[in-house]
């Protein structure tokens, strides 16, 4: 197995998280190595070029948004993902990366991730992605969903307050 992540917290934890999984359920692997490019990369060939040599049955992809479409792109060109099988486990199967990258994501890749678009089945939930999709003509992204949610949280919990400047009423209204 080998990991290429992000250069920073979330990408080393992703791998401390697998990791921990993997002898939580007992599977049996060979960790060969990880790749820690930064973020914004434009340029994987470097990583891309070592992968190949490594060679590795499995290759977890710890990558996410415009970093995991740039890799996937690139490592398609270099015929990567006909010698191993990738896995995306952490923000994987979002629909931004599957509308952003269209027919380019590889075939048999493993993914996991959240629907987000139609759980809760709940008519604010149908409304709030119907609204989002009727003004921008795209489903909300998750991180379109984080923020609106975060900006309500905010504003009720400055509601509850009665004032925006004391932190003290707005940690107890969150």
């Amino acid at each position: 197995m080998v990991h290429i992540g992000p250069d920073n917290r979330y990408g080393q934890e992703n791998l401390i998280e697998f990791q921990h999984n993997l002898k939580r359920f007992r599977v049996d692997y060979r960790f060969v190595t990880a790749y820690w490019p930064k973020l914004n990369t434009r340029d994987y060939s470097p990583f891309i070029s070592s992968i190949l040599r490594d060679n590795p049955d499995v290759l977890v992809i710890g990558l996410y948004a415009g970093d995991f479409r740039e890799f996937i792109r690139q490592g398609n060109l270099r015929k990567l993902f006909s010698r191993t099988i990738a896995c995306k486990f952490i923000a994987g199967g979002h629909y931004e990366n599957f509308s952003d990258s269209k027919d380019e994501v590889p075939l048999g890749m493993y993914f996991s991730g959240s629907n987000f678009l139609n759980w809760p089945d709940t008519e604010t939930k149908r409304n709030f992605v119907e609204k989002i999709r009727h003004s921008t003509g795209e489903y909300p992204s998750v991180v379109f969903e984080d923020f609106y949610s975060a900006v309500h949280l905010l504003a009720k919990a400055i509601e509850e307050a009665g004032n925006p400047h004391d932190t003290k009423a707005l940690i107890k209204a969150m």
